[in-house]
């Protein structure tokens, strides 16, 4: 890296000279052409010594991990998506965790009740381990609107449990 880096400022140096030329001139095109290729060689130049690119103020590697990453509970995914009905030779793990296919039905239908702002929010709530406030952020409204749409969809989901069939055990 050490003579990468030597060669690159060899390079600049021979451009700088030839930029002076080129300015002794008056070749517009010719030093346009030429200030391009000494931007690249310093932009070239600073990545290489610093390990990041030049003039991002936040490479990706430093983005606050609420950027970069998303709160998803495992043990959702696997309940709802793994099946107690299927089974697979390669699959000894206990199954404590999956739903059955009964058991999604009723979920369904506990959650059709719910508009889609309601059911979204609700899951990224109960399911999807997110706070309010970050709920609030992720959409754009406030607090107050995020507890106000898990108000209605608890008393929705109630209402469709204590009537549905599906629902009834």
């Amino acid at each position: 890296m050490i003579d990468l880096i030597k060669q690159y400022k060899e390079t600049l140096n021979q451009l700088l000279v030839v930029k002076e030329k080129a300015n002794a001139q008056e070749n517009e095109r010719d030093k346009k052409i030429i200030n391009g290729m000494i931007s690249d060689i310093e932009d070239s130049l600073k990545w290489m010594r610093t390990g990041k690119e030049p003039g991002l103020k936040r490479g990706i590697e430093r983005r606050a991990s609420y950027q970069r990453e998303v709160k998803v509970n495992p043990l959702l995914i696997q309940r709802y998506l793994r099946s107690k009905e299927t089974e697979y030779e390669w699959d000894k793990e206990q199954k404590e965790n999956a739903i059955t296919t009964w058991e999604k039905i009723q979920l369904d239908d506990a959650l059709s009740t719910l508009t889609k702002t309601e059911k979204e929010i609700f899951v990224m709530y109960k399911a999807g381990m997110f706070t309010q406030e970050e709920i609030a952020k992720m959409r754009g409204v406030t607090r107050s609107t995020v507890q106000q749409n898990l108000r209605r969809a608890d008393k929705k989901i109630a209402q469709q449990v204590k009537e549905s069939l599906f629902c009834m055990n």
